[in-house]
């Protein structure tokens, strides 16, 4: 973050390794140098300085769920890993799928992590709007306030251009 001046919160499923990939210059995740962590926006903000401001792209609900729903299916990254973590999904449909999401929260009491909701992982329900980007607030444990910027998934590449000319640090196009 202290490179480009901002907090970027990988939401899993909404394309953040493309943005991660943009910012880190290079392909990230298993085998490679560069690593991300999927952290909430509130543990992110209490490791930041307190004017860091934070982003990070929001997908539509039904969207998201689809989409992990074949990640999930596919064997996740297709790593040993994730082939055995996701061998309960060969045989699954959706509506299996999405019924075995509510029995495994029921169950744990939570999901895994790739499976929580978007608004889990930002530490408030305030919704994204159907603009390109919205900009809302977020209260730090310490009671200062940090910027939080939502990147649309359907409107990403507009989202980003508005993002890079406000952080000029910020790679010029992702993906």
């Amino acid at each position: 973050s202290q490179q480009w001046g901002l907090i970027f919160v990988h939401v899993p499923k909404t394309g953040g390794t493309s943005i991660e990939e943009a910012l880190l210059g290079g392909a990230v995740g298993p085998g490679t140098k560069l690593h991300s962590c999927h952290a909430s926006l509130s543990d992110l903000l209490e490791c930041a300085a307190n004017s860091t401001p934070a982003f990070y792209v929001w997908r539509h609900p039904l969207d998201r769920l689809v989409s992990l729903f074949e990640y999930a299916k596919a064997g996740g990254n297709g790593e040993r890993n994730d082939l055995l973590r996701y061998a309960w999904m060969r045989d699954r449909n959706f509506s299996n799928f999405v019924h075995e999401l509510a029995r495994i929260r029921g169950t744990l009491g939570q999901l895994p992590n790739i499976f929580k909701t978007q608004s889990s992982w930002m530490g408030y329900r305030k919704r994204a709007t159907d603009e390109r980007a919205t900009i809302s607030s977020a209260t730090r444990r310490n009671g200062t306030q940090a910027e939080v910027i939502a990147l649309h998934f359907h409107a990403l590449t507009q989202g980003w251009r508005g993002l890079a000319n406000q952080y000029p640090r910020l790679p010029q196009r992702i993906g």
